[in-house]
């Protein structure tokens, strides 16, 4: 499974899940996909590996900073996923 589709059906799997993804693979931020829950203003980043054709699996894991407060300021948001002003 490529990289692409790995995202594909995680960003899907995210949507089921009343989130918002966005595909952050270019960006490199450090993390593939950005998923917010309107309901609720969470925002979570999510490294996602697929790389080896023929997989059936998918690892996903939650990005979560050694400073959080910094990171939030270098990446535009505040905490809780509300954007920065």
């Amino acid at each position: 499974m490529s990289s692409a589709s790995a995202r594909a059906i995680v960003m899907e799997v995210e949507r089921t899940l009343g989130f918002e993804p966005t595909d952050r693979e270019f960006d490199k931020l450090g993390y593939e996909i950005a998923s917010s829950k309107p309901s609720t203003g969470r925002l979570r980043f999510l490294e996602v590996k697929g790389r080896i054709t023929g997989a059936a699996t998918i690892t996903v894991a939650n990005v979560v900073p050694a400073d959080p407060a910094k990171w939030c300021a270098l990446m535009g948001v505040e905490a809780w996923g509300k954007e920065a002003k």
